[in-house]
């Protein structure tokens, strides 16, 4: 996050008062605040609950501005989400017990202006109950809406999946080293950047069911080896933003009730295997993703040339 506003301020001249930093569901931890503060003082720093401690409080709108395609339900979102030029969207890299995978399009979970996200949950893989209960594709999932709302995902510029400590087996365990190449047992020690949010989040699907197989056992305490991203359907909001032939039946996602369907909102695929990790524009085959590493030594050779 400091280099993010490292970024923006130093490099491309955006005045502080115009930067909201935060989750706007909950607070930002002192120890994270005092390092930002200190080069940043006159940004605004969110908080759901308070205004001391140079915090910024965080407000639900009256209005109700995401509008879910079921129709079944209304959200209100935050006030300085609604009155924001644009987003940028940072994640991190971890599994989730009841979604699969938790990347930049969950983390809108905590932009809906609710007291929790609970009422959400029924539209993830697993949403009370034995793994993959709501498992399979087309059907409806809510993160769709999301990521085509106009307040959300498509006035999002910049989407970063923070992996330099990939997450534990479920959401709210602590990091650990990852196995698959070419981490090596090692922290992942990576980045993942993009402005195509479902291209980005197929891409850290494709890292996340590689090292959660359910044979890698990362706990040394219980050998336990946990496959959330493998439960069938973990993709399944993937293939629905990036292609409307996917949507399930009855269904035509309008997250801002504008009467229009959103378009495509990126692309997704998955790579050839989890060694050479290529997609279709590494390997001349397609205008789809194409996965740039640094190091170059990271993607292998394809063709006679370095993707």
């Amino acid at each position: 996050m400091l280099e993010i506003l490292r970024e923006l301020v130093n490099e491309c001249g955006i005045a502080q008062e115009d930067i909201s930093v935060g989750d706007p569901m909950t607070d930002i931890y002192g120890h994270n605040f005092e390092v930002w503060f200190a080069e940043f003082p006159k940004v605004a720093y969110l908080d759901k609950f308070a205004t001391h401690h140079n915090r910024t409080l965080t407000k639900p709108t009256e209005k109700d501005y995401l509008i879910y395609s079921n129709k079944l339900q209304k959200d209100p979102l935050y006030d300085f989400i609604v009155a924001a030029d644009y987003l940028i969207n940072v994640a991190n890299l971890k599994p989730h017990i009841a979604a699969g995978i938790s990347l930049t399009a969950k983390n809108h979970f905590g932009s809906q202006g609710r007291p929790t996200a609970g009422h959400l949950h029924n539209f993830l893989i697993t949403p009370r109950g034995a793994a993959g209960s709501n498992g399979g594709y087309h059907k409806y999932r809510v993160r769709v809406d999301m990521m085509g709302s106009k307040y959300l995902g498509r006035n999002t510029v910049l989407y970063v999946v923070d992996g330099l400590f990939g997450g534990g087996s479920i959401e709210t365990r602590v990091p650990v080293r990852y196995f698959m190449p070419p981490f090596n047992n090692d922290w992942c020690n990576s980045l993942f950047l993009s402005l195509d949010q479902v291209a980005l989040e197929s891409v850290c699907y494709d890292f996340l069911r590689t090292e959660w197989n359910g044979i890698n056992a990362h706990d040394p305490m219980n050998n336990r080896a946990e496959k959330n991203p493998n439960i069938r359907g973990v993709d399944d909001y993937l293939h629905q933003a990036a292609d409307s032939k996917n949507w399930p039946d009855g269904i035509l996602y309008d997250p801002d009730g504008s009467g229009t369907p959103i378009p495509s909102l990126g692309v997704h695929e998955h790579w050839n295997n989890p060694v050479d990790k290529q997609y279709s524009a590494n390997l001349g085959t397609g205008k789809g993703i194409e996965l740039v590493s640094i190091p170059e030594t990271l993607v292998k050779t394809v063709k006679g040339k370095k993707k």
